[in-house]
């Protein structure tokens, strides 16, 4: 059973819920109750994407390697067990939106301090221009 809190109904029905589940001898159970965030959103992969193919384009530097480069700069890695060995991971899929956007937000001030290499919002006037030069 999942349910999404909205309102103060809405958990008094969730309560009410987990008081009437029976809890079966043996048995063992999860029970979690935390606050929904928001997975990254596509615009933001879509972006994240388009910056790597503009670093690739000023620089030379593949957009898959650039895109591992700004992950282990300004991402914590999530160590992941492979056979005997924890191994570091830095996955984006993992971000939420919010964490999503301060990455973006590194990128976009390394890109410039770092490169000089001014990459563009879909809030800049000049945004389409951009995509259309870099997609």
């Amino acid at each position: 059973m999942k349910i999404i809190v909205r309102n103060q109904d809405d958990l008094t029905r969730f309560i009410t819920l987990i008081k009437d589940r029976a809890i079966k001898p043996g048995k063992k159970y999860v029970a979690e109750f935390r606050q929904l965030s928001e997975k990254r959103t596509l615009d933001q992969n879509a972006l994240f994407h388009l910056w790597c193919n503009v670093i690739e384009q000023e620089t030379g530097q593949p957009a898959d390697d650039v895109k591992e480069y700004i992950k282990q700069k300004f991402m914590l890695a999530v160590t992941k067990e492979i056979f005997d060995l924890d191994v570091p991971v830095w996955r984006t899929r993992d971000l939420n939106t919010v964490e999503f956007g301060v990455l973006l937000d590194n990128f976009k001030g390394w890109a410039l301090d770092t490169l000089g290499i001014p990459l563009l919002t879909l809030e800049d006037k000049n945004f389409m221009e951009f995509y259309e030069t870099y997609k």
